[in-house]
């Protein structure tokens, strides 16, 4: 596909003047300010000097020193009422202690601890949640405790969902003696999830009697991160839009190394197949305070109060496969370093088609250590047509590598803002991008079907990356959506959700969903049951949701939009999603076309030449736009019983077999090769169609006898369906059987009275001429009289017809018809008059030849017409003959004389005697 690259000969935009640009630009973009949560670590300290962060209440009546106080309580609140401490002796509750410099203890044996010396005491904290275990520390463990110097021991076992994870034995490190000893026993944990932590001392072990311990301080990571969702389409019933590679937009990917002392930003131009250059202008700057994804925009306050220093004076040129690198020193107080860069093709390096502006994120007091990156880049839309998809493609990444992305809030909120290089899109256009693996990377892409993108304007970006990510190349592009993407009525969607795997799960909540049809939002109240949905329990963002429990089925046809997100347990909610469908309930309609040689029987059944082709043609109907389109057209046949194709292998003349449905095989129409027979005889053709979306109309039915031109015929009035060679080589009436004869063949004629005018003619299938049409028995001495008899009249259309031994029934039409033909044979025939004078036997219009012998004229004298030897008209009393119809000789009365001699005397009698005449009878 060719693809334009810049907007030089395409769309120039005119330049404004935006006046109050600063403030313009700071109110506009107050909204977007708000800042993502982020990895949440919560620490629990019962600590004076930690100021007991993460206890609850009031806490003025704690220890604030060496001193221990009994806190009249076996329980208090934790983390905002989600998570609680309780004391326990024997199994009981028991009042909790604390010491502000060691932590809490069981008013027991020693109060300011936890020990087994009499009864076993301990400390449980629970959590309404899974969290994340990282640290713990305990205090007033120490060793040299013993009556040998021994250390102090307990113990500490992680639960989740009642289920033991894992025992930590704690053992004491320092020593009791040591001056400014507090007996602190650190424990870092690999991030287990538990929702139960209980620390307690062994009974009846060797050193139960001298330990006992405080519960000082943990940190937690809390479930802040929200399930994930999932989209699933049926196999069939659903058709994803189409897109097209408008253009391609320059975007030199930046991406980050480090250095003693500071951090080099490494910007490449590797797009495949792509071979210009780009030139690019850049910036840095270093910021003590992490900018966020959402702010990492160019007029953005926190930006905008940065140093920024200037690398280019002029435009720096990177070619295909290159890159520019730079360095930036760093301090320990810096916890971001930023670069921006305008971006333009070589060959117009003052017409900027992006901005990039990326971050990296250092960790705290190691400004060697990246521990984040992010890129965000504005888009000209330089093209003069608007676009609703934006395209990136990362190579040398994987799906896993995006972290998060610009503007990924639970709703968007586009907003076309004025900007100085012009107005620019905003919060969230295209909501959350969908991100997909390529053959070496990412496909990252955005879609926005209700703001697309006009001639000129901007569209904001951003993508957060693991730190290690480095991509080899990068192509950009503006698509545009050339097809919706369709769904058969009732087809189902399925969701589902699961939360990250990498964090401690708190387990999905609910999955939730509505749409808007016809511009009104269902569900409309917790009464709106759409499609038997009635679980409707949530209310968010000013409407009703369905909570999702079965697939999701649009019913009615056309337009929908679809809106879904999920929480989980903790409350951590995802981003709302939205996907446009283009519901299509009705299936395509197939017409059918014969070629000119059919002739219909009647309205399901007529006759075809083998080979000749039978055209269909589909057409989708239903209500515009949404209209899916024809999938296919599926046929197949009944021929002697059986089912064709047979299975995938049976071709039949190289059709294709692409698909079972109903039980059988089917091929799939070929406008090309469309539908023949090879083979004479019954064909029951079956065909159906569907659309894209598995819309099927209904199976219809064609029975065709299909033959070739046979060279020799036979006719019988019993012939039927179960006769050898039925429809191919016999038939029962005379037409039937000279529409399938060749030129020059034999039409056998058996006896019985066949009332039908007969043409013999070069259509529908077969050219008559020279054919042969013959009764059974023939002229004489051989009897004629149970001949094939004609009631009706024979029309010949074509030269060379011979006819013999048949009998025609008086036809004041003409019992035969010559239309101007040469070469007419009639011979040993019988043309009946009757009582009627006006009968006529053979009527040959002008220009027509025939040669009429030895038939019988219903006369002795012959027929009344046609053309003696000598040229004389023959003026007998028998039928009519009009035309050039040589008749001569004729059948007349053969009668033996009975005169006993040659010699006759004069006056002597002499009788003949007719009787053994062919014509006697007549």
């Amino acid at each position: 596909m060719k693809m334009q690259k810049t907007d030089k000969k395409l769309f120039r935009c005119k330049k404004t003047t935006i006046t109050l640009l600063l403030i313009l630009t700071a109110a506009a973009l107050m909204f977007l300010t708000a800042e993502k949560t982020k990895a949440a670590e919560v620490t629990i300290s019962f600590l004076y000097e930690d100021s007991f962060t993460g206890v609850d209440g009031d806490t003025s009546n704690w220890s604030t020193g060496d001193n221990t106080v009994n806190l009249g309580t076996n329980h208090w609140d934790l983390l905002s009422g989600t998570a609680d401490v309780n004391g326990y002796i024997n199994g009981d509750n028991h009042m909790l202690t604390h010491r502000g410099t060691r932590g809490l203890g069981v008013a027991g044996q020693e109060n300011d601890e936890v020990d087994s010396h009499v009864r076993p005491e301990k400390i449980e904290i629970t959590f309404d949640t899974p969290h994340q275990l990282r640290y713990l520390e305990v205090r007033s463990l120490f060793t040299n405790e013993g009556p040998n110097g021994e250390p102090e021991e307990g113990d500490m076992d992680l639960y989740l969902n009642e289920t033991f994870v894992v025992n930590y034995h704690l053992v004491g490190v320092e020593d009791l003696h040591a001056p400014g000893s507090i007996g602190k026993v650190n424990v870092t944990v690999p991030n287990l999830c538990v929702d139960k932590i209980v620390y307690y001392v062994k009974q009846n072990q060797v050193y139960t009697p001298w330990s006992e311990f405080a519960v000082a301080k943990l940190i937690l990571s809390v479930d802040n991160t929200p399930p994930n969702v999932y989209k699933e389409h049926p196999e069939h019933g659903y058709t994803p839009e189409e897109e097209e590679k408008t253009a391609v937009v320059p975007a030199p990917w930046q991406y980050w190394t480090t250095f003693v002392g500071g951090v080099t930003a490494i910007i490449t131009w590797d797009p495949p197949q792509v071979n210009e250059s780009v030139a690019i202008i850049r910036e840095y700057a270093t910021s003590q305070y992490e900018i966020p994804l959402d702010n990492l925009t160019w007029e953005d306050p926190m930006i905008q109060e940065l140093d920024w220093i200037l690398i280019d004076d002029e435009p720096v040129t990177i070619p295909p496969g290159g890159n520019v690198t730079f360095d930036i020193s760093t301090t320990e107080d810096d916890t971001a370093v930023l670069i921006k860069y305008t971006v333009a093709w070589a060959s117009t390096p003052y017409e900027t088609q992006a901005h990039f502006i990326n971050e990296a994120l250092l960790e705290t007091g190691s400004p060697q250590v990246i521990i984040g990156q992010l890129s965000n880049f504005d888009v000209h839309n330089f093209l003069n047509t608007s676009m609703d998809n934006f395209e990136l493609e990362l190579y040398g990444v994987e799906t896993s590598d995006v972290v998060d992305w610009y503007y990924s809030h639970w709703v968007p909120m586009p907003q076309l803002i004025p900007m100085r290089w012009g107005d620019t899109w905003y919060g969230g256009w295209g909501n959350s991008p969908q991100i997909k693996p390529l053959t070496d990377g990412v496909e990252v892409k955005w879609k926005e079907f209700n703001h697309p993108a006009q001639p000129c304007e901007w569209v904001h970006f951003g993508l957060r990356l693991k730190p290690t990510v480095q991509p080899w190349g990068v192509k950009a592009y503006w698509t545009k959506i050339i097809s919706p993407p369709y769904l058969r009525s009732c087809a189902p969607i399925t969701l589902w959700a699961e939360d990250p795997m990498e964090d401690c799960l708190s387990g999905v909540e609910g999955i939730y969903y509505g749409f808007y049809y016809n511009d009104v939002w269902h569900p409309t109240d917790q009464q709106d049951e759409y499609c038997g949905n009635h679980n409707i329990t949530t209310y968010k963002y000013g409407r009703w949701w369905y909570t999702y429990t079965n697939p999701i089925h649009f019913h009615e046809e056309c337009i929908h939009k679809l809106h879904y997100w999920t929480r989980d347990n903790a409350g951590n909610q995802g981003p709302v999603y939205k996907q446009v469908y283009y519901v299509d309930d009705t299936p395509p309609t197939v017409t059918k076309t014969h070629p000119p040689d059919y002739q219909a029987l009647n309205d399901t059944t007529g006759w075809i030449k083998v080979c000749s082709k039978i055209t269909l043609e589909a057409v989708d109907e239903g209500t515009p736009p949404c209209i899916a389109g024809v999938e296919g057209i599926y046929w197949g046949f009944w021929f002697e019983d059986v089912w064709h194709p047979m299975d995938p292998t049976d071709t039949y003349d190289g059709n294709i077999v692409t698909i079972q449905k109903h039980g059988r095989w089917w091929y799939i129409y070929d406008e090309v090769k469309k539908i023949h027979w090879l083979e004479p005889g019954k064909h029951i053709l079956e065909y159906w169609t569907k659309d894209n979306v598995c819309n099927q109309g209904l199976i219809h039915k064609q029975i065709y006898w299909a033959n070739n031109c046979q060279p020799e015929v036979w006719v019988d009035k019993n012939y039927h369906s179960g006769t050898s060679g039925w429809w191919i080589t016999h038939f029962n009436t005379i037409q039937d059987a000279l529409n399938w004869l060749q030129p020059y063949g034999v039409a056998h004629i058996n006896p019985g009275v066949y009332t039908e005018n007969v043409s013999v003619d070069d259509v529908p299938w077969c050219d008559n001429t020279g054919v042969t049409i013959e009764g059974s028995t023939g002229c004489p001495p051989l009897p004629i009289g149970n001949s094939a008899v004609i009631d009706g009249t024979i029309t010949i259309k074509v030269d060379d017809v011979t006819i013999n031994n048949l009998v025609f029934q008086p036809n004041t039409d003409g019992a035969v018809i010559v239309e101007g033909n040469i070469g007419v044979t009639l011979n040993c025939n019988i043309f009946l008059q009757g009582c009627n004078v006006d009968s006529i036997g053979v009527n040959a219009y002008q220009g027509s030849e025939v040669e009429a012998e030895f038939n019988w004229w219903d006369a002795p004298n012959g027929p009344n017409g046609g053309l003696m030897d000598n040229g004389d008209t023959a003026d007998g009393y028998g039928v009519q003959v009009i035309g050039n119809v040589h008749v001569e000789p004729w059948i007349g009365v053969h009668a033996e004389a009975t005169a006993s001699s040659h010699f006759v005397e004069t006056g002597e009698t002499i009788v003949f005697n007719g009787e053994g005449s062919w014509a006697a009878n007549f």
